[in-house]
């Protein structure tokens, strides 16, 4: 990493936005002129102070959007991430309590993909920085990955979890929304691996484009919560024809460019 950081920056942001870099005299027609063009690797420097209610716990650090990055901890690099689509979260475990010197480097050429919206001109211009929440989230056991499978017919939801942190628990579940409680059942989890079946009653609203009801799921470990927003939905061909929920559905849309 560099020993000089001329600049300074707010983050959430993009560089553009913040005045970073040489200043584009050119006129795009056709397509998003950037105010402040950078190609190349942006450095972030700063310091930063685990608590000591922190000190043995699983810590990671949550980018919710940016480019290809590396993570540098006291001067050691410490992991890499490139997904265009997905935060970054990184897993800081062994991290004292006490200040620390946090460098996120990010770089916004040679992707691992030959283009798209997120990198054209057309759309969201090849953006550099950091933009959206970041955080640090320490905990003592978390749901990192939740996978759920809605069973209409029969009102339940199968919920498939790897949990980071402690890998031998009780995991607390509950499906609700903001009027009612729709099922609720208690799991052990085993080599980070929760597995759980939650019958639902029959209030549960159907998820559909006419009547689009989301709903909660809770997993509590401990003082630790994961909550996941979704509908109860099962998706099905007739022949050449589309039912969701057993009603026939016709796909339609179109494509403005971001107009």
């Amino acid at each position: 990493s560099p020993e000089v950081y001329p600049d300074s920056i707010v983050l959430p942001d993009s560089t553009s936005n913040a005045g970073l870099g040489k200043l584009n005299e050119e006129i795009e027609y056709g397509c998003l002129t950037d105010m402040h063009k950078f190609e190349g690797y942006a450095w972030f420097r700063r310091t930063v102070t685990i608590p000591d209610e922190c000190d043995g716990k699983s810590l990671t650090l949550f980018l919710e959007r940016t480019r290809m990055t590396a993570i540098y901890i006291d001067g050691r690099e410490f992991r890499y991430g490139d997904s265009l689509c997905s935060p970054h979260r990184f897993v800081l475990n062994g991290l004292s309590a006490g200040e620390h010197e946090l460098v996120i480097r990010v770089n916004n050429t040679d992707y691992p993909t030959g283009g798209g919206h997120m990198t054209s001109r057309d759309t969201q211009t090849n953006w550099n920085g950091i933009i959206g929440r970041m955080e640090l989230q320490c905990y003592t056991a978390y749901p990192e990955a939740v996978y759920l499978f809605t069973d209409v017919t029969d009102k339940k939801v199968r919920v498939r979890a790897e949990i980071s942190g402690v890998q031998h628990g009780c995991a607390e579940l509950c499906v609700y929304d903001d009027t009612e409680k729709y099922g609720e059942c208690t799991v052990e989890y085993k080599d980070g691996l929760l597995e759980a079946e939650i019958v639902l009653s029959d209030a549960v609203p159907l998820w559909d484009e006419f009547s689009p009801s989301l709903i909660k799921l809770d997993i509590k470990i401990g003082e630790d919560v994961r909550t996941v927003v979704f509908g109860m939905r099962e998706m099905t061909a007739d022949g050449l024809k589309l039912l969701v929920n057993g009603r026939q559905t016709f796909l339609r849309g179109k494509h403005d460019g971001m107009v």
